[in-house]
């Protein structure tokens, strides 16, 4: 956050682009331009249809709608609202979708150990045994999420998505000025930390519900 804070946010906004890919253009070609952009493209396009699926076979499971009419009609309401309303839709749309979310995960935390089965010694015992409870990992083993794996690469990847990727930058680009842009960032980061909390304990609270049922 510091980093983009100090060079990438104030550079965006000096040059009054609208991207990211827009500096490529005016710093290089528009074919360096063309090129990242359409790079760009072709990952969200891979990362849309993960995101698409999941909830259409959540929707499947819960309300028996075929699968590939759910992906039409999420599809066809995203490029509805998106373009009758342009970013300010598509930011209201994300405040929204990260109510329902926290809200969703909160009553999981409270359900999931409701329908635990066993004492809380059975539950804290299957938690030790496959070391749930263990927070970091010094050994220096880059073949697994060690400590300097998750700290190497989650800053590459966070330098990446908050530094270069459109649908990041177009939010510093929308805010009436820098500080607001700088503020909205920070709010991000320190909200990042409990909701990684969050889901990993229900992570953590799925685990022992399967490992439970099959120890019976």
């Amino acid at each position: 956050m510091p980093l983009v804070v100090r060079f990438f946010i104030p550079y965006y906004r000096k040059l009054g682009v609208t991207s990211s890919y827009e500096y490529l253009e005016k710093r290089f070609s528009y074919t360096v331009r063309s090129v990242s952009a359409g790079m760009y493209i072709l990952l969200q396009l891979g990362r849309m249809g993960i995101v698409i699926l999941l909830p259409a076979i959540a929707l499947s499971v819960v309300t028996g709608i075929d699968v590939k009419l759910s992906i039409i009609l999420m599809g066809a309401v995203s490029l509805f609202y998106t373009v009758l309303g342009g970013i300010e839709a598509v930011i209201w749309t994300e405040v929204v979708q990260v109510i329902i979310l926290l809200a969703g995960a909160l009553l999981a935390l409270i359900l999931i150990p409701l329908s635990l089965t066993g004492d809380s010694g059975a539950v804290l015992q299957t938690v030790q045994g496959y070391d749930k409870l263990k927070l970091f990992d010094f050994r220096f083993d880059f073949t697994s999420a060690t400590f300097w794996v998750v700290i190497i690469g989650g800053f590459t990847l966070n330098l990446i998505q908050y530094g270069c990727d459109q649908t990041v930058v177009q939010r510093y680009l929308t805010t009436p000025d820098e500080k607001t842009a700088v503020r909205s960032l920070k709010l991000g980061a320190w909200l990042t930390l409990p909701s990684t909390i969050i889901f990993f304990a229900i992570g953590t609270l799925l685990f022992c519900f399967t490992a439970l049922i099959r120890a019976r």
